[in-house]
């Protein structure tokens, strides 16, 4: 499995990619487990992708508030997290590296990939 995403770019992705949501600017090539909840207004999406100990209560509490700073480590596994709202994608991912996540600038932006 492949994940990424475009910091201005929706809808752009590889062939063969597809949103890991409706309207995500994340993909993934391939299948992988990835987890997703919005937030009640619609505006932020938080995704979480590759293995994860989050549970279905705690991943929808994330949509709706502030991201915690120990987000990268605060759960069981290997994963990276990615937050998506009209101002911006951040991409979270954990110190140790064990879920690497590459990034570029490319196209007024930047791009980033698993």
């Amino acid at each position: 499995m492949i994940f990424g995403g475009h910091s201005t770019a929706h809808g752009l992705r590889p062939q063969g990619a597809a949103p890991v949501h409706p309207g995500a600017s994340t993909w993934c090539l391939g299948t992988g487990p990835a987890c997703t909840a919005t937030s009640p207004d619609g505006r932020r999406h938080v995704v979480i992708l590759g293995l994860c100990g989050a549970s279905d209560f705690e991943l929808r509490c994330l949509a709706g508030a502030t991201t915690p700073c120990d987000i990268e480590w605060r759960w069981p596994g290997t994963y990276a997290v990615v937050e998506e709202s009209l101002a911006a994608i951040i991409v979270h991912t954990d110190p140790s590296a064990a879920f690497p996540v590459y990034a570029t600038r490319w196209s007024n932006g930047w791009a980033w990939s698993t």
